[in-house]
């Protein structure tokens, strides 16, 4: 026997054993007396969730039924290895094939002869009412799967109109920072137009003054091109002096104006 076949060996052994010990606890009579039949199966798939998920009609007989044989359950183990079957069909076959097979080996208990049809027609019952079983889940599941769907189309709606708001919002304050923008841009032009202004109008002074020089009525020790060069340097340093004022002037408007808060309202975005 390899491994493979040692492993599947030890699963059911472990699985009988398991069983066993369900049954055994779930029929003692002091649970029995105070249970209905439906706690009772819902403390045992509570108790023991991989078994009821593996062998759900056992668990159902053994707890709604008080009904287990050990023989039966080993056969059912056997096939289901042999034949496991494909998708929820195989699973169908398997655990109504159980419900047969616990009815034929509860006969031979018992000492009864069984009667084959009676064992088919439990087959065929259990089988339609596990497939009517798992068409309802799968409506179920196809509701839920449309409910769903619709719900997530109406959040993805909800989000575009979201979105959409969203935007909308933000164009409007685009257009108020727009605007404030504008009116900043005006008021930097007419600084630059007024600064060029006073400009022309130092010149004109400046020439103004050195037309009314008589340079005929200055001294003969005055020097011409001296007197010129500091002339020049005296007017380069008044503009300087100028453009330090209107620097200050501008970064004091900036200060003082709503730049500041249109910033802001820009960083946001």
């Amino acid at each position: 026997m390899d491994d493979a076949e040692l492993e599947i060996e030890k699963n059911k052994k472990d699985s009988i054993e398991m069983a066993a010990k369900i049954f055994k606890i779930i029929s003692h009579p002091d649970i029995v007396n105070e249970t209905t039949p439906k706690e009772r199966h819902d403390l045992c798939v509570k108790k023991s969730k991989n078994f009821a998920n593996a062998y759900p009609l056992v668990l159902a007989k053994m707890s709604r039924e008080l009904s287990y044989n050990e023989k039966a359950f080993s056969k059912f183990l056997d096939k289901m290895h042999r034949e496991p079957g494909k998708g929820m069909e195989g699973v169908m076959f398997h655990q109504s094939n159980y419900a047969k097979l616990l009815y034929i080996e509860e006969c031979k208990r018992r000492g009864v002869h069984y009667n084959m049809k009676k064992a088919n027609e439990i087959f065929k019952l259990e089988y339609e009412h596990m497939n009517k079983w798992v068409k309802d889940i799968k409506e179920k599941e196809t509701e839920v799967k449309s409910e769903y769907g619709e719900e997530q189309k109406r959040h993805l709606q909800e989000k575009r109109d979201e979105l959409l708001s969203w935007m909308q919002q933000a164009n409007d304050e685009i257009d108020i920072g727009d605007a404030n923008l504008d009116e900043i841009e005006q008021e930097i032009q007419e600084l630059e137009e007024a600064k060029l202004q006073e400009e022309m109008d130092d010149q004109k002074d400046i020439i103004i003054e050195q037309d009314e020089i008589n340079l005929d009525e200055l001294p003969e020790l005055v020097d011409y091109d001296k007197y010129q060069s500091n002339m020049e340097t005296r007017a380069q340093n008044e503009e300087k002096i100028i453009e330090k004022m209107e620097t200050k002037a501008k970064n004091d408007w900036v200060n003082n104006s709503s730049m500041t808060n249109w910033k802001r309202k820009r960083g946001k975005r």
